[in-house]
């Protein structure tokens, strides 16, 4: 029988019937805890497929694959994959774009508000056991007044898009390959890359490739208000860490609301862990109950069809 391997199978359960769906397709279910090089290669040497949450595929660790025909990876981010390499060895690597287009945005609209109400200042507040004074409360701005750059205008950017101007923010979008039927559509305005970091709030919504790497670093933040804050849902190789940390402590920035770090988990010695300007929400933007399963549902699919002989719905290609 063709099995299937789990990753971090501790960290991600898998529902009955999706085991049970995996039964019906003819495939047995192996699972590991975590995502050790050596764990999935050695479970992996039997495998027909892999889903995966986190985790390196590089020549190494496909070396070791004997039966393996497809990588799906249980998210959208694959630049952990050697997609190159696979592809050389005929295999398939695929990823599910769009599973967590709503929640990524919802995560990406939360983070805009929590600075927009000052809750850095409340929640520090609260911590001391301090019930601060009127004249101490940070100015505070309408977001009806303030305007939102949305770098990368995929999915996951157009869905923050429609909740920024259900709260009256004028949006401003940049991306490598333009969109002016949806912006107009929606009401966002497309403009280069300077004018877009050029906002009250930068949201970053493009994937991690060479090109995308450190998209954020000293020079493009000279770009930004020293006002602005910076939110970042996509991946942390997108943000120059240190670039980053000495724009906020020179006040060129005013804040940075990350999901994402890179590396992750974020190290202890990192100064975003302390950084009074900076809120950490652990790469959790994609926990949600139904995004979970419907992600790995998808992910599964692509795994049955490649089974069956069909071509995956989204491949992805060196």
């Amino acid at each position: 029988m063709r099995r299937i391997l789990l990753t971090e199978a501790d960290q991600f359960p898998i529902t009955d019937e999706l085991v049970d769906l995996i039964a019906q397709q003819g495939f047995e279910l192996k699972r590991i805890n975590g995502y050790a090089q050596k764990d999935i290669r050695e479970a992996g040497k039997d495998c027909f497929g892999i889903l995966m949450y986190h985790g390196d595929i590089n020549s190494g660790t496909l070396d070791s694959f004997q039966e393996m025909r497809i990588i799906s990876r249980v998210g959208t981010g694959y630049e952990k994959i050697d997609v190159g390499e696979a592809n050389r060895r005929g295999l398939v690597v695929t990823n599910v774009p769009g599973a967590f287009t709503d929640v990524l945005a919802d995560q990406a609209m939360l983070l805009i508000l929590m600075y927009a109400r000052q809750m850095p200042f409340l929640l520090r507040s609260r911590q001391a056991h301090h019930w601060p004074a009127p004249q101490e409360f940070p100015a505070t701005a309408d977001l009806g007044d303030q305007a939102l750059g949305i770098i990368g205008f995929g999915p996951s950017g157009q869905a923050l898009a429609k909740r920024a101007l259900a709260f009256g923010m004028k949006v401003k979008a940049w991306s490598r390959t333009q969109k002016p039927e949806i912006a107009a559509q929606l009401g966002v305005t497309e403009v280069a890359f300077e004018e877009a970091l050029n906002c009250d709030y930068v949201s970053l919504h493009v994937a991690l490739t060479p090109d995308t790497a450190h998209i954020i670093d000293t020079e493009s933040l000279k770009h930004f208000r020293s006002s602005g804050v910076l939110i970042n849902i996509g991946r942390g190789g997108l943000v120059d860490e240190t670039a980053l940390v000495e724009a906020l402590d020179s006040d060129r920035l005013r804040g940075a609301g990350l999901d994402v770090v890179d590396p992750e988990p974020l190290p202890l010695s990192s100064p975003l862990w302390q950084h009074k300007k900076v809120e950490l929400t652990f790469h959790t933007a994609a926990f949600t109950t139904s995004g979970g399963e419907r992600c790995m549902r998808l992910a599964l699919e692509e795994i049955f069809r490649v089974g069956s002989g069909l071509t995956p719905l989204n491949q992805i290609k060196s």
